[in-house]
Formats: C-alpha cells, sequence, structure tokens
C-alpha cells in the first residue's frame, strides 16, 4: 500500500510502495497532467510536478530507495522536499477538479477545448482521479502530523471548502513557479529543531499567495520582461539547494 511518512529532519516526506503502488501514482498524476488543451492553462506550474512523476519512475525501476516488505516483497521511495509537495499538492487538486468538472468547469465559449476534453476521457479517468484523491489525502494527514492539529486547524479553516468541495481550480492558473524553489530553498536551510512552525508558515504562504508571492510575482515578471525571458526560467538569488539535502 502507499505510505507517506515525513522524514526524520524534516526535510520533507518519503512516498514508499511496491511496484504497482508507484506506477499507478505516476500514471494518475501523468495523466492528468497531460489532458488535451485544458492543462495549457498550468504550463509552467505542470513542469514543476512532472519532475515528480520523474522521481516516481526512477523510484519503481529501482533507482532511488530500495527495501524489502515483512514477506521480502520488494518496497520502493523517494523522498521530495515538505515546500514543493505542498505545491505539487496544491495544484494537483486544482487539476482534480477540473478533471472532475471538465464538462462545466471550462468557460463556455471554449468550445474546442472542451471537445478535446470530451475526447481524451480516459478509461481510467475515475482510477486515476481515486488514486490521486488518495494520494492528496495523505500528503495533507501527514502535514497535520507534521505541523499539529492546531497549525492545521488554523491553517485550512478558510480554504477547506475550496479543497474538498472544488472550487478553487483558477488558483494556480499562471502560477509564479520561480517562488517555489525560493521558499524550498529558505525552508531547507531552517535548523531541524526549528521546521515544524516554519513549514505551516511555507503552507500558508503557497496557500494564500500573499503580499510577499505578490511582490515578488511583480518582481520576476518585470525581469522576464526586461530581458526577454520566460518567467519560468528567472532565478532568484539563494533559491539554490543545498548540495548534500540531510532528510
Amino acid at each position: 500500500m502507499l505510505k507517506i511518512t515525513s522524514t526524520e529532519h524534516l526535510t520533507g516526506i518519503r512516498i514508499s510502495g511496491d511496484w504497482e503502488d508507484l506506477n499507478e501514482l505516476y500514471d494518475a498524476i501523468y495523466n492528468l497532467l497531460n489532458y488535451d488543451g485544458v492543462y495549457d492553462y498550468f504550463e509552467d506550474a505542470r513542469e514543476l510536478v512532472l519532475s515528480l512523476c520523474y522521481d516516481l519512475r526512477h523510484a519503481y525501476q529501482g533507482d532511488r530507495e530500495t527495501f524489502a516488505s515483512a514477506d521480502d516483497a520488494p518496497y520502493y521511495a523517494v523522498c521530495v522536499l515538505w515546500p514543493e509537495v505542498i505545491f505539487y499538492t496544491l495544484l494537483l487538486n486544482n487539476i482534480f477538479v477540473l478533471a472532475k468538472r471538465a464538462d462545466t468547469a471550462v468557460p463556455q465559449d471554449l468550445d474546442e477545448i472542451k471537445e478535446k476534453i470530451t475526447r481524451n476521457k480516459l478509461e481510467r479517468r475515475d482510477t486515476d482521479l481515486a488514486c490521486l484523491r488518495f494520494f492528496l489525502d495523505l500528503v495533507w494527514a501527514e502535514l497535520k502530523k507534521a505541523v499539529g492539529e492546531k497549525r492545521f486547524k488554523k491553517l485550512f479553516k478558510e480554504w477547506e471548502i475550496l479543497f474538498y468541495l472544488g472550487t478553487s481550480y483558477h488558483n494556480y492558473i499562471d502560477y509564479c513557479t520561480p517562488y517555489v524553489p525560493y521558499l524550498t530553498a529558505k525552508y531547507i536551510r531552517r535548523k531541524p529543531e526549528n521546521r515544524r512552525t516554519y513549514l505551516a508558515t511555507i503552507a500558508e504562504r503557497l496557500i494564500s499567495m500573499n503580499g510577499e508571492y505578490q511582490c515578488i510575482r511583480k518582481e520576476v515578471e518585470a525581469y522576464a520582461k526586461e530581458n526577454n525571458i520566460p518567467v519560468s526560467e528567472v532565478e532568484f538569488a539563494g533559491s539554490d539547494y543545498l548540495e548534500e539535502i540531510v532528510w
């Protein structure tokens, strides 16, 4: 069974399971990221989440961590940094909502896109959505354990309806993706004993798109325009990850 646990130093999460577990999750995420047409709105953010697919595929191919279960069956695992996985789950929740409501969530005048979505409803779409929902719930459950129930409730007080009833699919359209490595680099440089509180802060910033995010977005867009490069290629000073990450 698919399992998610925080790493020892709260640097990230460890996704583990047998070959079928990780392959099914890989397929679900990859398929939903590649419905024709509509996810062009999430183009830059999609590229970040595809890196999770890359890691999952290499994990079940045995290129990451391997171990034996209690009955000696081969199991596989991969670690993902906490800020990154929070962003992944936020975006995937948007895509989950959009895929689930493909017949109503797209603006009515985009007939061509709606037709593409209808043509590309795969036979396994319901299976993909169920697998994705399970993965998202596992991540949120682990985040609740990591930051504590009180902080978790405060974090999601105003967002619970959006996440579970599905009204937030638009939030991450054209997201300023350089903000994610910027936050991640700040997080992994924190001392492990200070990460629990800071993790709640990171999650709040990714969810709320607060004043800091809006300021950074303006700076990034201005720099990208001035230098004639895509927003996704802008790098902030200090956004480099540590050469050796202690999980």
